[in-house]
């Protein structure tokens, strides 16, 4: 903000959404007078209208016309700003973006974006520290231009020879569009933009989604240019737009970028200085974090109607390293080298239940319909999980939360563990402040089939609507207890929170779904991003913990079989490439190893290792053996699909 003058730029909302908000960004809530009626996206709910009044303007003070939002789009946000310019401040410079759509002004980064939606939008999957870095405007000086505006969108991107056929493409009327040029014809101060009104209809290229930042006199006469044409159009079709669905209604909406686009025509006409931008598409405007505040600020207004507290447990508070629970079986199965020990304790559970006619088991009762060969392996499930279960740090919140109000906090857990082991549980992660605690296997009854629910009521002597209960199991912990008339909460799992934060990670989930490894690794990536408040703000950080660390561990488990297998007695690591290799390595030998094998780190350069071992693979493809040990390793690091060692090696092996 150094190098420019005052700037605001308004970023329109209609519902929550990660929130822009500094000294430029300036969030404004559209169509605030109509927000208890449907909009596009469904309804706004109490809590939601809540926190959209309270962390933005709304566009209906002073003279507006927000009760038009349903027709204007973000039209109605301009007009507020255009009539109650004085309530921004007065800047010199005024702009407008979207909650998912904003100007790229880091270009270097734009020129790398090369996923498009409608083969125009640089696709951004969320929004992360690194994409609201790309979007401040602080390194780019206003005052060199007139107006700043999104690069033209041509109709052929989607295969329309015309804005009619982009129209009815999207399913939108023309009745306005066609309108236009008379309109502007017939209104004597408008008549500089006749000619570009000419077959407007037939054009194939706009300035798209009513964005720009514009000097104040230029917003001014915008602002007069474009209501003296929407408005008297709204008289006109107000009683046809009145009867069309939700998406047509909003005809005016997308008339209103053909009249701001013949607007900045006009302008680059008279030579004002501009500069031309990418829009961004933010695929989940939502991102985990933000997800969390609003989660808190709502359950905070839900919990003070309330008596009792009510929480699940596990995937809710307590959480497994793993990508899912069934691999706590699969991790003991490789451990022990026990074989389908993983497959038969996954069903045993159910076997259990039908074979003693139970609705829940106990963890003996299960243990009892597996083979005894694997009855040692009780007590080692049971270490394991009070070893790696830990605490979900929203989850403690909320209880610390509910605590402060004064309310009954209790625990509630369809589980086969005991209410001995899960207090241990709770005990060791610093759990102990709550009042009850519920488990089916104790008291044989499940929230599954909601009689565990009516043993909870009665035993307190609640009323359904007295008790809040908050999981992650939309039909046990939130259809159940609603069906009973239980105010009900859903909180989706942390796993599924980070890989929709994490969309690579999740595709790497995806393509190893079954891989014990990639579960672990996953595992303990999300404990790093909820234990850093889902925002890993340093680049260098997110990058070694997520991808850097698996390939180097990929690696290092490679040389370590392979050193084994030679039966080495001692292991030379070169600088600098083998340092972090020669730490894991060594991680590996104390956790693995029957015999150490002795390790040294030697400072050497690249190119006199190159010279000894013949590694120029650009030149000369003689070295054979060395390629093939590179290849040999491909099973151990392919699983993580990323640019590895082994990637570059084998684009030199083809190059040659």
């Amino acid at each position: 903000m150094q190098k420019n003058p005052n700037v605001k730029i308004l970023v329109s909302y209609h519902k929550p959404s990660v929130l822009f908000k500094d000294e430029v960004l300036t969030p404004i809530h559209l169509g605030r007078a109509l927000s208890k009626e449907a909009h596009k996206d469904g309804k706004v709910s109490d809590e939601e209208y809540e926190w959209l009044c309270e962390n933005m303007i709304g566009d209906d003070t002073g003279e507006n016309i927000s009760h038009l939002n349903r027709y204007f789009n973000e039209m109605t946000g301009i007009y507020w700003a255009w009539k109650n310019y004085d309530k921004l401040g007065n800047p010199e410079y005024i702009g407008l973006c979207h909650y998912r759509r904003h100007f790229i002004f880091d270009e270097y980064v734009s020129n790398f974006i090369h996923r498009k939606f409608v083969n125009y939008y640089p696709i951004i999957e969320n929004i992360s520290k690194h994409y609201q870095s790309i979007i401040q405007i602080r390194d780019f000086n206003c005052q060199d231009y007139d107006l700043i505006i999104p690069k033209k969108f041509k109709t052929t991107n989607n295969s329309c020879h015309s804005v009619y056929e982009y129209f009815a493409y999207n399913g939108q009327n023309t009745q306005a569009l066609n309108a236009i040029q008379d309109k502007i014809c017939s209104n004597k101060g408008l008549q500089e933009y006749a000619h570009l009104a000419k077959n407007l209809a037939q054009k194939q290229s706009f300035y798209p989604c009513n964005m720009f930042i514009m000097k104040k006199e230029l917003f001014f006469e915008y602002c007069e240019f474009v209501f003296a044409i929407l408005l008297p159009l709204y008289e006109e079709m107000k009683e046809s737009l009145s009867s069309a669905n939700i998406w047509q209604k909003r005809e005016l909406g997308f008339t209103s970028e053909q009249l701001t686009s013949l607007f900045i025509e006009r302008q680059l006409q008279k030579d004002r200085k501009y500069k031309e931008f990418e829009v961004s598409f933010v695929e989940n405007p939502n991102n985990a974090k933000f997800q969390d505040m609003l989660y808190q600020d709502t359950l905070k207004k839900i919990m003070t109607r309330h008596k009792v507290i009510s929480f699940d447990l596990f995937d809710t508070l307590l959480v497994r390293p793993y990508a899912k629970p069934i691999d706590v079986f699969k991790h003991l199965e490789e451990s022990f080298g026990q074989k389908d020990f993983a497959s038969l304790r996954s069903r045993a559970e159910f076997k259990a239940m039908k074979t003693l006619n139970k609705k829940q088991v106990n963890f003996d009762e299960i243990y009892s319909q597996m083979p005894n060969r694997f009855h040692f392996l009780q007590a080692r499930e049971k270490e394991l999980e009070l070893q790696t279960l830990y605490i979900n740090p929203l989850i403690k919140n909320l209880c610390e939360m509910a605590r402060s109000l004064g309310k009954k906090v209790i625990f509630v857990s369809d589980m086969y563990h005991s209410k001995e082991f899960i207090t241990e549980i709770l005990t060791k992660n610093g759990i102990c402040d709550f009042d009850k605690l519920y488990v089916s296997a104790d008291i044989g009854k499940t929230k599954h089939h909601k009689d565990l629910y009516q043993y909870i009521l009665k035993e307190l002597d609640l009323k359904p609507e007295e008790m809040l209960h908050i999981g992650d199991n939309k039909f046990s912990d939130f259809e159940n207890a609603k069906e009973l008339g239980i105010t009900a909460f859903y909180l989706p799992k942390p796993m599924e929170s980070f890989l929709q934060d994490y969309p690579k990670l999740k595709q790497l989930y995806e393509f190893h779904s079954n891989n014990l490894t990639i579960s672990i690794i996953l595992g303990l990536c999300l404990k790093k991003w909820l234990y850093c408040d889902k925002d890993i703000v340093e680049y260098w950080s997110y990058l070694g913990y997520f991808y850097g660390g698996v390939i180097c561990y990929g690696l290092s488990k490679f040389v370590f079989k392979e050193a084994l297998k030679e039966n080495l007695k001692e292991m030379i690591f070169i600088a600098r490439d083998g340092y972090v290799i020669e730490k894991i390595f060594n991680l590996l030998q104390e956790h693995l190893a029957t015999e150490k094998i002795q390790t040294h780190y030697v400072q050497a350069s690249r190119s006199l290792c190159n010279e000894v071992f013949g590694l120029d693979l650009m030149e000369n493809t003689s070295n054979r053996k060395a390629i093939n040990l590179i290849l040999s390793f491909k099973e151990e690091i392919e699983d993580f699909k990323v640019i590895t060692y082994y990637d570059l090696f084998l684009a030199a092996k083809n190059k040659s």
